[in-house]
């Protein structure tokens, strides 16, 4: 908290003196070397910022570069070399689409073959109004969150509903730049559009379903499970975590 007060204070060299010895405490605090990261490019010395970062880029942690690309002290390393070198060889095709009211992420999904990565868009909206948020999520192969980027939030999204709940005006400029640094995301790591994005509906019983006809296989919700189904065949069971 010291360091960070110093950083404030534009007081480059103690807040990296503060942030390092942070660092070498426990090795693992990215909150500390992303911003011993951001001391060091303050002071001039990018060589050293990479350094810092070296740990956290091999083998790529995700959430690591994509703070990189979402924090504009922390940006200018993208054009680094060693950074680089983490980039998929191809680069993705997935596109992230900015409406006057929304984003979104064509065909739902998106994948990188090169780190096992599905990436959609989750958006929440507030019960008995038009606001609502969004971000990009990042997930990896269990499932689990590798990495999420704010698109928008409720502040920032209008109760206009006579116009369709339009993004503030005051807020399309910063809502465009994090697009651009999600889709930056998206395009560096290699994600591309997935396939069948599903038909969804519900069972005569009430439970969620989606059908994916180009592997002809539907999915059905219930209680702590998915049934995974070609046609009236249950093929699979999958334990699965539902929420509210």
């Amino acid at each position: 908290m010291a360091a960070l007060a110093d950083y404030h204070q534009r007081r480059w060299r103690e807040s990296a003196a503060g942030f390092a010895r942070a660092l070498a405490l426990d090795p693992t605090f990215t909150v500390a070397a992303t911003n011993l990261a951001s001391a060091q490019l303050a002071i001039g010395d990018a060589a050293a910022a990479v350094k810092t970062l070296a740990p956290f880029l091999a083998p790529l942690d995700v959430a690591m570069y994509a703070r990189l690309v979402a924090d504009g002290d922390l940006a200018p390393l993208l054009a680094r070399p060693e950074v680089g070198a983490t980039r998929a060889s191809a680069p993705g095709t997935a596109k992230l689409k900015m409406t006057a009211g929304d984003v979104t992420l064509d065909g739902r999904f998106a994948f990188s073959t090169k780190y096992r990565l599905v990436a959609a868009v989750r958006g929440e909206a507030s019960w008995g109004s038009c606001s609502r948020r969004a971000e990009l999520v990042l997930l990896d192969s269990r499932g689990q969150v590798a990495a999420r980027l704010p698109l928008f939030s409720l502040m920032e999204s209008s109760t206009d509903e006579a116009r369709n709940c339009p993004i503030k005006s005051s807020a399309r400029v910063s809502v465009a730049a994090r697009v651009a640094a999600a889709q930056r995301l998206l395009t560096d790591l290699g994600f591309s559009p997935g396939g069948d994005p599903g038909e969804l509906s519900l069972t005569d019983k009430g439970l969620p379903r989606a059908t994916f006809a180009g592997v002809k296989v539907g999915l059905v919700l219930g209680r702590g499970v998915a049934h995974a189904l070609r046609g009236n065949r249950n093929v699979q069971l999958l334990p699965v975590a539902v929420s509210d």
